[in-house]
């Protein structure tokens, strides 16, 4: 049973350069949805690469460094319960993400789903590189947010005082 004020059942969410972070890349993955961010800043983003030793030689100033794998497959269970509790309503996605994130680096779970994240992360920014469709669909997705964000300020009638129940 869900608990959540809503039954959308979003598959891709769009947000601005500022609004990601690897975290959020593994938790809306593992969640089944598509974090879908706009980034400004494409020549600074850094690629995480495998541990299996190969060289990348056309792409190497982009990589950041190698992806701890292990530690995924360690926090695997984990993630998993900790997902569950989201979609199940249990516990708020904003709540656990500040917990994890006030944890950080002390907390094993955090850097799993870090490392998960950096791994997706890096598959969405190949793709965001190489498609112009994907980088459109974005600022669509973005645009029609901010869109409904200034009609609802357009709209919203102050009271002073407050509301007041007769």
């Amino acid at each position: 049973m869900i608990h959540h004020a809503t039954h959308l059942q979003p598959t891709e969410h769009y947000t601005d350069t500022h609004g990601y972070t690897d975290l959020i890349f593994g938790v809306t993955h593992l969640l089944g949805i598509r974090f879908a961010p706009r980034i400004k800043d494409l020549p600074d983003q850094r690629l995480w690469r495998l541990p299996d030793g190969n060289t990348y030689k056309h792409i190497e100033p982009a990589l950041a460094g190698k992806l701890n794998i292990h530690l995924i497959g360690e926090t695997w269970d984990e993630m998993l319960r900790l997902i569950a509790s989201i979609k199940y309503g249990e516990e708020r996605a904003s709540r656990i993400i500040g917990k994890l994130a006030a944890a950080s680096h002390r907390n094993k779970l955090f850097r799993g789903l870090q490392e998960l994240g950096r791994l997706i992360k890096t598959a969405y920014l190949a793709e965001y590189f190489r498609s112009e469709e994907l980088r459109r669909r974005v600022l669509i997705g973005l645009n029609k947010g901010e869109s409904l964000n200034s009609l609802a300020r357009k709209i919203f009638v102050p009271v002073h005082g407050g509301f007041k129940p007769q």
